[in-house]
């Protein structure tokens, strides 16, 4: 695949130089140590090392962006429903670290203004634009978010994903320089792809083979976004060195890491709920 014209600046380069381990990537915060998407597990990730917390937002009834995975409340707070029913006011008033652990009884959901208030200037940050069911959009959520990010004048410090790729076209729009990348869907033809190439390497060299191999790219390249996002379980050493060559940082997600394996292939990110152990352990 050619290299790409030269794109607008992006906030920060996520690419990674030579004799550079990636960049770390701190899964919703050390939440493998801390109850996930708190303000708790975002600080346990700056201190433990993480160039990067990843974090999940969408809007609330009122549309005040806040922090959590879920659509509804039921798995890491102690309500219930759905958070888009509730104002932020009365999320606020929830326990979201109680089923964590005792020592984190009295966390709350995070609302984003209060993340960019505490990572400004410490840490970069990684927002997941959340939108329900599966596959749905709601323009709502990116202009709050961008707004957000104007008044915090953080625009250098934030990156965007989503499984959403309007999303991000609405995002770059409002403000181009935050690099996006649109997390590439489960494929299962890929996948196939790429659990025969890493039997059998010498295929990755078929055109065919090739091209099924670095549709991330294409997937990115056709949204026009600027970070080729796909799960680590369908990165290879050729869509890597494709998403390179095209000038595009690789910056992968997933829950099942070979470390090794993938540090080797040369991505510019992992991804961690423990940022101190994979610091300690690989880079």
């Amino acid at each position: 695949i050619a290299a790409d014209k030269p794109r607008a600046a992006m906030g920060f380069d996520l690419r990674r130089r030579p004799g550079e381990p990636p960049k770390l990537v701190a899964h919703r915060g050390a939440s493998a140590v801390a109850p996930e998407n708190t303000m708790a597990a975002f600080d346990r990730a700056w201190r433990d090392r993480a160039d990067i917390v990843e974090m999940d937002v969408r809007l609330s009834a009122d549309r005040e962006v806040v922090v959590i995975h879920d659509r509804d409340l039921d798995r890491t707070t102690d309500g219930t429903g759905l958070v888009a029913d509730w104002p932020v006011s009365e999320l606020k008033r929830l326990n979201a670290g109680a089923w964590f652990g005792a020592a984190y009884d009295g966390e709350h959901i995070p609302t984003l203004r209060e993340v960019l208030h505490w990572a400004r200037g410490k840490v970069a940050l990684m927002l997941e634009l959340k939108f329900d069911p599966y596959g749905s959009f709601a323009p709502q959520l990116v202009p709050a978010v961008a707004a957000l990010i104007a008044e915090a004048s953080m625009a250098d410090q934030v990156l965007a994903i989503s499984y959403q790729p309007r999303a991000l076209v609405q995002l770059k729009i409002l403000i181009p320089s935050v690099p996006a990348g649109p997390i590439y869907p489960a494929d299962g033809a890929l996948g196939l792809t790429v659990s025969i190439v890493r039997h059998f390497p010498w295929l990755a060299q078929v055109s065919g083979v090739r091209r099924l191999l670095t549709r991330p790219l294409r997937y990115t390249r056709d949204w026009g976004c600027d970070v080729v996002s796909p799960n680590i379980a369908v990165v290879t050493p050729t869509l890597v060195g494709a998403t390179h060559a095209a000038g595009y940082p690789l910056s992968c997600g997933g829950l099942r890491w070979d470390y090794p394996y993938a540090i080797g292939i040369g991505v510019d990110t992992v991804a961690a709920n423990d940022p101190a152990c994979v610091r300690r352990c690989y880079l």
